[in-house]
């Protein structure tokens, strides 16, 4: 099980994220996918996540010189034991929902962008999408 520090940091939440529905990815794939962080924050990431398990290798390959490597999600290892969670702060919370948040829009964003750009035409008119995020009206504040 690994630690809400280590998960719950923005860019390895988005790392995480991209793994979800049993995807295996290279560093050059996981790159392309998150192209606003920088390579070496992100081969520096994935490495942490790998040290702590929650990244395992399942394939190599010599590219040019270089080994390539396949990552897959250990679901297992990448979640955060319930004392951890209540032990966390009020920011430490609203920090992990904000990065949750972070990583829906740009899913959200992959989506919508291509149609996005449909020109206006005959018989359709324009459409704005807006999204609130609302808590339950039992949710602690």
């Amino acid at each position: 099980m690994a630690s809400a520090d280590l998960l719950l940091h923005p860019v390895r939440l988005r790392i995480v994220q991209a793994f979800l529905g049993d995807r295996a990815l290279t560093t050059s794939a996981l790159a392309a996918e998150l192209a606003d962080v920088p390579a070496a924050s992100l081969y520096r990431h994935v490495a942490r996540l790998v040290d702590a398990g929650v990244l395992a290798v399942v394939a190599e390959r010599r590219v040019r010189g270089a080994l390539e490597r396949t990552y897959v999600l250990r679901v297992t290892a990448a979640n955060v034991g319930l004392d951890e969670v209540n032990k966390m702060s009020a920011e430490d919370h609203r920090q992990a929902f904000m990065a949750f948040v972070a990583g829906l829009l740009d899913d959200l964003a992959r989506v919508l962008q291509p149609r996005a750009a449909n020109p206006p035409g005959p018989g359709r008119a324009r459409r704005i999408l807006g999204y609130v995020l609302l808590p339950r009206a039992d949710a602690p504040s």
